[in-house]
């Protein structure tokens, strides 16, 4: 195997040439790492590799640290620092690089089999290593993958970046990230994009978080203009400029993002006290799952029930109305929630939920051709459609009665309702949750 990197600044060669002594082993030029564990080395992704990757990336940990305390010979320290800082021979600049796996590491020249051992007690010395079983770690993986950066084209210091990434923990699709600098602190807005944000030149994309709507339009495959909009009326006009990707560019974006995220965690691990507060629930469980259960992750639990053949999920949470705002429901149905209910759907009643016809009767000699599936609609006191988890918590506090539209479905001679839910929140928010059966 042949090394890629090799060191070429004069003043660290010079530095790692002064610095070696005779108990400071050098591997050679081109040694490789053991394949693994079982060959006497470490494995790709286990927790000593882990220690390792998080010593040689730390921009704190320095070349006299490496030669010094982890005991490695200057030559291998040195290309080390060299290959971290990127082109421009600085740590914490746009194009560092990252060590992403011992593979990476090993091609490093002089970096061999005695420098990783070396790198490994170190690192266990400096306590590093971890068995993976501390509690206060979450018990899944963002795993933000960046796709592009791009950069504002007026900005000069505190530029602000735009970032696409692809779908993730927090993330059912393609989302973008604007990040940057603000009253030197790190500022970070989300934007939920369409399945896959290809970046093609025509290609637009429209989102909005709780304060901006953003509207993007791809110029051209280096060109992009970003149009954001307040609630105050507020509009800011936008040029983007792609850059090349490097390591320390994904770097910035994934720190951007794990920032955002991480406020998630807090309101996932938090108690649903205030309308508000059960709202923002409400819009991370729709941006975590949309359609349906985004089973790949466990950041945020799926909390809608789930009913015969369906396939989708239908969450939708609709503007503030005063009208329904404190309404109490009354039984016969002349109260502004009922009514507004049954307008949803152009229907005039309510029926008992016990006096609801078996289905199989009801659609055994159907009139397919001239008639819709028959649905019937039902208020009950309390909270139904919802499965444990902070969003029912909370519906329960603001929520009196649910909605409901059952609509008469067959498959296969099996017969059920399929249900539509609907609540109000004390506020008048209107929440509906739809579900989407199919038979094949």
């Amino acid at each position: 195997m042949n090394k890629t990197i090799t060191a070429t600044l004069t003043a660290l060669l010079a530095l790692s040439v002064s610095s070696c002594s005779s108990d400071d082993p050098l591997d050679g030029e081109n040694s490789v790492f053991p394949a693994g564990k079982s060959d006497g080395g470490i494995d790709e992704g286990s927790p000593e590799a882990r220690a390792v990757l998080a010593l040689v990336n730390d921009p704190s940990v320095g070349f006299a640290e490496l030669d010094d305390d982890a005991r490695l010979h200057g030559k291998a320290a040195a290309n080390i620092i060299l290959y971290r800082e990127g082109a421009d021979g600085v740590d914490g600049s746009s194009d560092d690089e990252v060590f992403d796996t011992l593979k990476e590491l090993d091609l490093v020249s002089y970096v061999g089999p005695t420098a990783l051992q070396r790198l490994l007690d170190y690192a266990i010395a400096k306590g590093l290593l971890s068995d993976g079983t501390d509690e206060t770690e979450p018990a899944y993986d963002y795993d933000i993958t960046v796709k592009s950066v791009w950069t504002e084209a007026s900005g000069t210091a505190g530029k602000q970046f735009l970032a696409i990434l692809e779908d993730d923990a927090y993330s059912h699709s393609d989302h973008i990230v604007v990040y940057g600098e603000k009253n030197n602190n790190l500022s970070v807005r989300d934007f939920q994009g369409q399945w896959w944000i290809a970046g093609n030149p025509g290609n637009h994309v429209s989102s909005q978080d709780n304060w901006y709507t953003f509207e993007a339009d791809f110029i051209t495959a280096s060109e992009l203009k970003v149009t954001l909009v307040g609630q105050n009326g507020t509009t800011y006009n936008l040029v983007y400029e792609r850059e090349t990707l490097t390591s320390g560019l994904r770097r910035d974006a994934t720190t951007a993002a794990n920032a955002y995220y991480a406020k998630y965690d807090e309101l996932r691990d938090s108690d649903v006290t205030s309308i508000a507060n059960l709202k923002a629930h409400l819009r991370l469980h729709l941006r975590t799952h949309d359609s349906g259960p985004n089973e790949h992750w466990e950041a945020y639990e799926y909390q809608l029930e789930q009913f015969w053949l369906q396939i989708e999920a239908y969450l939708e949470i609709a503007d503030r109305n005063s009208a329904l705002e404190n309404v109490t429901v009354k039984a016969d149905g002349t109260d502004a929630l009922s009514q507004h209910f049954l307008a949803t759907y152009e229907a005039t009643e309510f029926t008992d939920e016990n006096d609801l016809p078996d289905p199989e009767d009801l659609l055994d000699g159907w009139d397919w051709v001239n008639n819709d599936a028959p649905e019937f609609f039902v208020v009950s006191r309390g909270v139904e459609g919802l499965t444990d988890g902070p969003i029912r918590d909370g519906m329960e506090k603001f929520v009196t009665h649910t909605f409901k539209r059952l609509t008469a479905f067959e498959c296969q001679d099996g017969y059920e309702y399929t249900p539509d839910f609907t609540w109000y929140l004390q506020d008048g928010t209107v929440v509906s949750y739809g579900v989407g059966p199919e038979c094949d």
